[in-house]
């Protein structure tokens, strides 16, 4: 059994440039010490494996392909992206995107380097973000 868990949603309209971050929103659910939320990302509070499971709801302001990525602490994650195509412009298109993610001690222990961050960002395209489910779990 995981030791913290957290559900969090994004129903608010969030208007999101190219390359910028997206909003994941409130808690809805959440137990344990490990996983909070901080400006709109998700913070990961102490050494460990942690699953990460979103979905996200985006209508590009143009015709072609949509992408959403995670980062951890501003790197990109290495096959945490997502690609949809939309073929009218403002048409929804629902991307989920997944990893799973190690958090590492730093050069002390425990993990002085905490806590470590992790955002979601819309790629290449500006739109509108409609909604963001996320489920965090820590391994």
């Amino acid at each position: 059994m995981s030791k913290s868990a957290l559900q969090a949603s994004n129903t608010s309209v969030q208007s999101v440039l190219a390359n910028g971050s997206i909003n994941v929103g409130s808690p809805k659910l959440r137990f344990g010490k490990d996983i909070c939320l901080n400006n709109g990302s998700i913070v990961l509070k102490n050494c460990g494996y942690y699953s990460i499971n979103q979905t996200i709801t985006i209508q590009p302001t143009a015709i072609g392909e949509v992408a959403v990525k995670l980062q951890h602490n501003g790197a990109d994650i290495l096959g945490a992206i997502s690609y949809g195509y939309a073929t009218e412009a403002s048409q929804n298109v629902t991307l989920n995107v997944s990893a799973i993610v190690k958090v590492n001690p730093g050069n002390g222990c425990p993990c002085e380097n905490l806590p470590d961050t992790i955002t979601t960002i819309l790629v290449d395209v500006p739109g509108d973000v409609v909604s963001v489910l996320t489920d965090v779990v820590k391994l």
